[in-house]
């Protein structure tokens, strides 16, 4: 019988393949997508979630994941503690396609802080081997930037 599948928007450290190599092996990297009317924030955990936003978007890397990817991914996004959401969004492909997609967000943490030590790097490694735009990559590292 044939294992079903689920696209999965990675818009934090979960773009980064060996990152996910190690928490999801055998999980598949199909290509970039954006999410529309959300934008990127780090918050006061130190970590990556995206808020609604207008005319904002979000790019990411969709992922193709199995059902034991999921119940890792849980794990990792704390989501049974309450911290992400697991949540589907409608995101468009490399194609303009929407399609619709498993994404974390932490609905209720969303002041915008410094990432925690290492955690952006991962962040910009990620949206480089996939080929994000320069712009958004350049977004992400100001993130990076303490005043």
């Amino acid at each position: 019988m044939e294992e079903s599948h689920t696209l999965y928007f990675a818009y934090g450290s979960n773009m980064n393949r060996s990152q996910m190599a190690h928490r999801c092996p055998g999980s598949e990297p199909i290509g970039k997508a954006t999410l529309p009317g959300y934008r990127f924030i780090i918050n006061q955990t130190g970590y990556a979630t995206i808020v609604p936003s207008g005319t904002a978007w979000v790019e990411g890397v969709l992922w193709l994941l199995k059902p034991r990817h999921i119940e890792t991914l849980d794990e990792y996004e704390d989501h049974e503690e309450g911290f992400y959401d697991r949540c589907y969004r409608a995101v468009q492909n490399g194609e303009g396609k929407d399609r619709m997609a498993l994404v974390y967000i932490d609905h209720r943490q969303t002041t915008i802080s410094p990432p925690n030590d290492g955690y952006l790097e991962r962040v910009v490694e990620g949206a480089i081997e996939h080929g994000l735009t320069e712009g958004y990559i350049d977004r992400l590292r100001s993130f990076g930037v303490r005043e």
